[in-house]
This record gives C-alpha cells, sequence and structure tokens, in this order.
C-alpha cells in the first residue's frame, strides 16, 4: 500500500515535470493556448491528486504509529503475569512440527484450540521457525506470545 502511494506520488511528479516542459515550450499560438489549457487543467488534477495522496499517506503513518504504539502497550501488559497463575514447561523436541507443538499446548492447558493456533502459524509463517528446546508458558499467554516465544531460541 505504502509502496503504492510512493509510486503515485513519483508519477505525478514526473507528469507535472512534463507537463511543466510543455507549457513553457513555443508553438503555434491558437494550439498553444489550447495546449497550455488542457495542460493547466491536467497540472491543477495532478496537484489535486497529490495533495489527497499526501493526506493518505499521513493518515496511513499515523494509524502504523498507533498500531505500533498500541503493540507495545499489550507487549508490555503481557509481561506482567498475575499472581496466580501458574507456568508449565513445553519440551519441543526434535522433529516436532505445528501439529504437534499445537496439541502439547492444548494438553498442556496453555491453549484452547489447536487448529486456531496452527492457523495463526500458518498466517504469519512460522510453521517452519519453531524452535527446539524447554519454554516457560503460563495459561495467560495469548496465542501471539507463545507463538512468538516457541519460534525464537529458548
Amino acid at each position: 500500500m505504502v509502496r503504492d502511494i510512493i509510486r503515485t506520488l513519483g508519477t505525478a511528479c514526473i507528469i507535472s515535470g512534463i507537463v511543466l516542459y510543455f507549457v513553457n515550450g513555443t508553438g503555434d499560438n491558437a494550439n498553444e493556448d489550447i495546449g497550455k489549457s488542457q495542460l493547466h487543467e491536467e497540472f491543477i488534477y495532478l496537484q489535486e491528486k497529490l495533495q489527497k495522496t499526501e493526506e493518505e499517506l499521513a493518515k496511513l503513518q499515523q494509524a502504523s504509529s498507533a498500531a505500533q504504539k498500541s503493540a507495545a502497550e499489550n507487549e508490555s501488559q503481557d509481561d506482567e503475569k498475575p499472581e496466580n497463575v501458574q507456568e508449565t514447561v513445553l519440551h519441543i523436541k526434535q522433529g516436532a512440527n505445528s501439529t504437534t507443538v499445537a496439541n502439547d499446548l492444548v494438553r498442556l492447558g496453555l491453549i484452547q484450540d489447536a487448529g486456531q493456533f496452527e492457523s495463526y502459524l500458518a498466517q504469519y509463517k512460522l510453521t517452519g521457525k519453531i524452535q527446539i528446546g524447554e519454554y516457560t508458558l503460563d495459561e495467560s499467554m495469548s496465542i501471539e506470545t507463545i507463538a512468538s516465544t516457541i519460534t525464537s531460541s529458548p
């Protein structure tokens, strides 16, 4: 999305340059007046489009920074553990795949739905990134936190 916006901005700049080149050019006065009028209209249109694109980019940047801030707040909240949370050790052995790990997490009571966990791993292309080792997890952890934990070194 951001790539498309930047591409649009670049295209608008190039077209604006072309318009300016032809506006300052020489030629037949009658055709020149018609050409200048059309070019001027196109130039105004492109300026408006550029302004709208810049506004949309600004909104996207604000939304992105708000999402990052929200994610950081959620992460800091995830770090705070309630007093009555029981920790469990998950052992991931060599050859374990996402299905095995998901079933182990259900068996340990850390997640409710193995399919949902596997879908999350697949959606974010984490199925092949599960690391072998022992992980201390607790029942208050979200699927996202568990996935992040088991896909990084123990």
